[in-house]
């Protein structure tokens, strides 16, 4: 099948990856912090170009942090990266996000 790990259906694909624990990646800047940071983002860009690959629309949203090149990287494209600051921020993104989705649905 087109999809990692022996999974059956691309869904799948989304979870068929470890989680990394959070005491893994936060803590100390040692170089082993580094190392599963690296790790985690290899993985999680991978698994955001799988899911493109298959046509899943993705958009990605920063709360409260600045948007990272992981995160730009995971989108569809750049305008569907976004960053809220408050929870009205974030309120309104969804309710955007929403609307497209809804008109991508309808376009088809």
């Amino acid at each position: 099948s087109g999809t990692p790990n022996g999974a059956s259906t691309p869904h799948q694909m989304f979870i068929s990856y470890p989680r990394t624990p959070d005491s893994a990646m936060v803590g100390t800047t040692g170089s082993s912090d580094n190392r599963t940071k690296g790790r985690h983002n290899t993985r999680f860009l991978m698994i955001c170009e799988q899911a493109k690959q298959i046509g899943v629309n993705i958009s990605t949203v920063s709360f409260g942090l600045a948007i990272t090149s992981q995160l730009k990287g995971c989108a569809t494209s750049a305008d569907q990266t976004y960053s809220a600051t408050t929870s009205t921020d974030l309120i309104n993104i969804f309710k955007q996000i929403a609307n497209n989705i809804g008109y991508l649905r309808v376009a088809k």
